[in-house]
C-alpha cells in the first residue's frame, strides 16, 4: 500500500506547506487588513513546529512501548530525574504543567500499564507519591537518554546560537502567552 500526502506517516510536501501558510496568511489579509501578517505567520510557525516536534517525539518513543505519546513521557521523565525516584502528584503536576484531572488520568494509565506504582505518605495521608517500577525504571533507562541523543541530533539543524536565540524568543513568547492567561497585558 502506498502512503499519500494526508497520512500520518508521509513526509510532508513543504512547497504545500508554504503554499498553504501563505494562502492562509493573505486570507487573513484580504478580510482584516490591520492584521499584523508577520505577527500571524509566526504564530503559525510555532503552532506548526510544535506539533511536528509532538508527533517526531511520539513516533521516536512508540518503540520503547510508550503510547499514546508526550504527556505520560512528561510524567515519566518527571520521575525518573527526580533525586528521590519519586514525586507527589502535585510535585508532578507543577515540573510538567499537568492539571490534577489531567495527571490523576495520566498516572492511572501509566499504573495501569506497568510504568509506575503509587504510594501513600505514611507521614500524610493526604500526599501520594508516584514512582516508577522496576520495569519502568528499567525503560526509562534506555528511552531517556536515546530522547536525548534524537533531541540534539533533531536540533542540529540550528547553530548552538540560533538555539539559545530561540530558547529566548520562546520563553519570551511562552510568558506574554501566560500573562495574558493570568489577565495581564503582555510585557
Amino acid at each position: 500500500m502506498t502512503q499519500t500526502d494526508d497520512t500520518p506517516d508521509a513526509e510532508p510536501d513543504l512547497t504545500f506547506q508554504v503554499d498553504r501558510v501563505h494562502g492562509m496568511i493573505m486570507g487573513y489579509l484580504n478580510q482584516f487588513p490591520w492584521a499584523d501578517v508577520v505577527a500571524l505567520e509566526a504564530n503559525l510557525a510555532v503552532m506548526e513546529t510544535a506539533e511536528a516536534l509532538r508527533k517526531a517525539i511520539a513516533r521516536f518513543i512508540a518503540p520503547f512501548g510508550f503510547a499514546p505519546g508526550p504527556p505520560r513521557y512528561l510524567v515519566v521523565r518527571a520521575i525518573f530525574l527526580s533525586k528521590d525516584g519519586r514525586l507527589s502528584l502535585g510535585e508532578i503536576a507543577q515540573r510538567t504543567g499537568a492539571t490534577t484531572t489531567n495527571l490523576t488520568n495520566l498516572v492511572d494509565s501509566l499504573e495501569r500499564d506497568g510504568w509506575v506504582v503509587r504510594q501513600a505518605n505514611p507521614l500524610d495521608r493526604r500526599v501520594t507519591y508516584v514512582e516508577l517500577t522496576p520495569q519502568g525504571k528499567e525503560r526509562c533507562a534506555l528511552m531517556l537518554p536515546a530522547v536525548a541523543r534524537y533531541t540534539s541530533e533533531l536540533l542540529g539543524c540550528l547553530t548552538q546560537d540560533d538555539q539559545r536565540n530561540l530558547i529566548e524568543a520562546l520563553a519570551k513568547l511562552r510568558r506574554a502567552a501566560e500573562a495574558r492567561l493570568a489577565g495581564e497585558s503582555s510585557p
